[in-house]
């Protein structure tokens, strides 16, 4: 499990024999920037005719926990993020942050790119517009 994970974060692990008996792992954790600063090449945006489409052709909502939903505002704000970049804005456990992201991938709300990072999925995007909807109604009905 921690190889895999280093390997999808772009790190990797070493297994050596400990001279006084045992074993040493040692973890190399890539050196990761900030995701909300770090200069990438702009996302292709679906279009509204694609968001739509998803939107009418996904399932109801899912129920999303407030970290869940906290952390797809993230995505919508950040484009991409890897666990490390969620545990540290989030201040989660890295395990944490990596649990949380593969449950959102399992709902189908994420996607990876294969090197640790994931990207809101179009089901993503309409399940961030419910939310804030949902929010800005609620905002309305109190006030």
């Amino acid at each position: 499990v921690a190889r895999q994970l280093m390997d999808r974060l772009g790190g990797s692990l070493s297994i050596e024999d400990n001279l006084a008996g045992g074993t040493v792992v040692t973890l190399h954790p890539p050196h990761i920037s900030n995701p909300l600063t770090a200069a990438r090449p702009p996302a292709p945006t679906p279009s509204r005719d694609a968001r739509l489409a998803a939107r009418a052709a996904s399932p109801p909502p899912q129920s999303l926990s407030p970290r869940q939903q906290r952390l797809v505002l993230l995505l919508a704000d950040a484009d991409e993020v890897g666990p490390s970049a969620v545990s540290q804005h989030l201040g989660l456990s890295l395990t944490t942050a990596f649990r949380e992201l593969v449950a959102l991938e399992g709902m189908g709300l994420v996607a990876s790119d294969g090197s640790g990072k994931r990207r809101l999925t179009a089901e993503g995007i309409a399940a961030v517009e419910r939310l804030v909807r949902e929010e800005m109604g609620a905002a309305l009905h109190r006030g």
